[in-house]
């Protein structure tokens, strides 16, 4: 097995209710492309979205588990994700999720060759089954992995 040096540069949640409830931000974002620093801290008090924010450090969609039934997007607005992973320092892969208020959730999957700068979109159609099949393709990455960390007789899976 092959192994590959795999970091996040750049995160972006945003209109997400967990955040606007506790710091009264629509938009929480960050930018690694430029940092030389190899560790990220989150500091806050209780109940500031610490641990939200370590659970959406993932390409996966939002899914309703541990107890959470309902959605995290403030109600009325589009909510989004963007998260971007360097790979092997040659490769970018953006995601990117989309929770409009008034319609199905899209996902859109992006790969960037930073040497010859061309980027295709893998997941043109925004089809949340075929963004999770490139997920597990591209990654190995597959949603049940997740819903380990959330034992509770609301997971099913």
């Amino acid at each position: 097995m092959t192994e590959h040096s795999i970091k996040i540069v750049y995160f972006c949640l945003e209109n997400y209710q967990p955040l606007y409830e506790s710091l009264g931000i629509t938009k929480f974002d960050f930018n690694r492309y430029d940092s030389p620093n190899k560790i990220v801290l989150i500091l806050g008090g209780n109940g500031t979205g610490k641990s939200f924010i370590i659970n959406e450090l993932t390409p996966l969609p939002l899914e309703h588990v541990a107890f959470r039934t309902t959605s995290r997007i403030i109600p009325g607005k589009d909510g989004k994700k963007k998260i971007e992973f360097m790979v092997d320092d040659s490769l970018i892969y953006t995601c990117e999720i989309f929770y409009p208020s008034d319609k199905k959730t899209q996902c859109f999957f992006r790969k960037k060759d930073m040497v010859s700068g061309v980027e295709v979109e893998l997941n043109p159609n925004g089809n949340v089954n075929s963004y999770l099949e490139l997920l597990e393709q591209e990654f190995g990455l597959v949603k049940n992995y997740t819903n380990i960390g959330y034992f509770s007789s609301s997971v099913k899976s």
